[in-house]
């Protein structure tokens, strides 16, 4: 496990979390939104089995007419990306040893 000290902003991408075979069914505005990207902090990297990375994420997926649902809970790797509206968290370590640098 590699501890994030402080914890990383971070984008997750639900649509890579939830992805949709085909067309959406219909329209739903007061459903959750499982297909957008949201800002997130990362607490720790943890090695999956099969040699992936999947951080532990805090996030918030929006709902209308609320706050939405607070989640926190392991993402794999390829749904997380480094904020780039936090130019101090650039070329970290710990980005580095996740091999998430694209």
């Amino acid at each position: 496990m590699i501890r994030c000290d402080p914890k990383k902003p971070v984008w997750v991408h639900l649509d890579k979390l939830n992805p949709i075979n085909g067309a959406p069914r219909f329209a739903f505005p007061e459903g959750i939104d499982l297909q957008s990207r949201v800002p997130g902090e990362l607490h720790y990297w943890q090695m999956t089995t099969t040699g992936h990375w999947a951080g532990y994420v805090s996030y918030r997926i929006s709902q209308e007419g609320d706050g939405g649902l607070r989640m926190s809970h392991l993402v794999i790797e390829t749904a997380l990306e480094p904020r780039e509206d936090a130019p101090a968290r650039r070329g970290d370590p710990v980005w580095e040893a996740a091999s998430l640098r694209r």
